[in-house]
């Protein structure tokens, strides 16, 4: 399980083959990077480590959901997530500017996969936070608030100001 926050994996003394690992992760994580938007979360880590000689390759597949405002209609709104992706573990030193593959010195004994999770996961975060479409057609959003959205955008009467910069045109 996390300690302080942090996502540890333990490779020292493991054989070459392939291990499991299972985390659950929830606000309190987000919130140690500061991330206050994933408060109200609660995801499933999966990690699937195959060590190799001189590479560890770990397939890691995050899911769950987060608990969100809707950005048409303010409503609350819950959103799910399923994300994967791969890390490279090499024991040599390297370019540590390949987000892709991490490198680990002989005398490493673990390593903390906790920053490559958080990105995964706020990656995988819609940049639209919308309500889902029926197979009716129909929004998820609350209908008064899409009601006086779309009244408020008939009443807006335009700035006279840029009627000047029309003629421009």
């Amino acid at each position: 399980m996390a300690m302080n926050n942090k996502l540890l994996i333990k490779f020292c003394g493991l054989e070459n083959g392939s291990y499991s690992f299972d985390y659950k992760i929830d606000g309190a994580f987000f919130e140690a990077y500061g991330n206050s938007e994933l408060a109200k979360c609660d995801f499933d880590v999966k990690v699937n480590l195959l060590r190799e000689e001189t590479l560890m390759t770990l397939s890691v597949n995050i899911s769950g959901e987060i608990e969100s405002i809707c950005d048409r209609c303010l409503d609350p709104l819950i959103i799910p997530i399923n994300v994967s992706d791969t890390l490279f573990v090499k024991q040599a030193e390297g370019d540590p500017t390949d987000e892709n593959v991490l490198f680990v010195t002989k005398a490493d004994t673990q390593i903390d996969i906790s920053k490559f999770i958080y990105d995964m996961v706020c990656v995988g975060i819609p940049f639209r936070k919308v309500h889902h479409v029926d197979e009716n057609g129909e929004s998820g959003c609350n209908k008064e608030q899409i009601a006086l959205l779309e009244k408020m955008k008939e009443k807006k009467e335009m700035d006279p100001r840029w009627d000047a910069l029309k003629k421009l045109k």
